[in-house]
């Protein structure tokens, strides 16, 4: 049977727990940070694309969104590729969704992979490419941290 100390030890940790549980919610709700990845399409070459996103993370996830702008698109085909935040591999893969806000709206998504550091495969929902000149692409997950 437990002692009296012991159960006053169980309440001061549960009280520890809920404190730093409390620290990082609120962390958490402050300002997103702010990274610029550079797009790569996955063949030839974007003549302006750019792309602004912001993060913020709880423990070991990390919450994201991206707007990736194809100003001109030159010569760029396929797939669009981006990197990751600058926080460290991903501990395992995801899937996460895009939206084009500018042309017609197209959905689809993007690709982590496992112990990846990029953002990969960004297609419309039909596997096509959201490759065209003035096009905004917004990508919003969260993936686990190793």
């Amino acid at each position: 049977m437990a002692g009296l100390s012991d159960v006053l030890t169980t309440v001061q940790n549960g009280v520890t727990a809920l404190n730093n549980l409390a620290r990082q919610l609120s962390a958490a709700s402050g300002p997103w940070t702010v990274w610029t990845p550079t797009p790569i399409p996955g063949t030839g070459a974007f003549t302006t694309a750019s792309a602004i996103g912001a993060y913020f993370v709880i423990g070991k996830l990390v919450h994201f969104s991206v707007s990736i702008t194809v100003t001109a698109a030159g010569t760029a085909a396929s797939t669009i590729t981006i990197a990751l935040p600058p926080l460290g591999t991903a501990k395992r893969a995801a899937t996460v969704v895009a939206n084009e806000t500018v042309i017609i709206g197209f959905a689809g998504y993007g690709r982590i992979a496992a112990g990846g550091t990029d953002l990969f495969s960004i297609l419309k929902y039909d596997n096509t490419t959201f490759i065209i000149n003035t096009a905004v692409v917004v990508l919003t997950g969260i993936y686990e941290l190793t």
